[in-house]
């Protein structure tokens, strides 16, 4: 099975593996956040980096839809812009000591 998508009218229909990372990190959340909405109280996300070549705009926005659609989200991040959205109670930093430990 193939998917082939447009990225705007008129553009040709590329296969879905050729649109690019920042598509298909996109494209993939949506398919998610569709079947999310479909049983909302059973769905917990946990996404690793989701700013992976997106614009801040859009981590932005997911950050945002985390927040405000679902019960639970784990999230790993560098980025400032998805950060910012989360009030520090809801942020754990994590670290190793020397010797690898928690």
């Amino acid at each position: 099975m193939a998917f082939f998508l447009a990225m705007s009218e008129g553009q040709e229909h590329v296969p879905f593996a050729l649109a690019g990372t920042g598509t298909l990190n996109t494209l993939v959340l949506a398919l998610l956040s569709f079947i999310a909405d479909l049983k909302p109280s059973t769905v917990i996300f946990a996404m690793e980096e989701p700013e992976i070549a997106l614009p801040p705009h859009t981590q932005r926005r997911i950050a945002d839809y985390l927040l405000k659609e679902t019960t639970q989200a784990f999230i790993t991040s560098h980025s400032p812009f998805v950060i910012e959205r989360f009030e520090p109670r809801q942020t754990l930093l994590l670290s190793r000591d020397a010797n690898g430990t928690w």
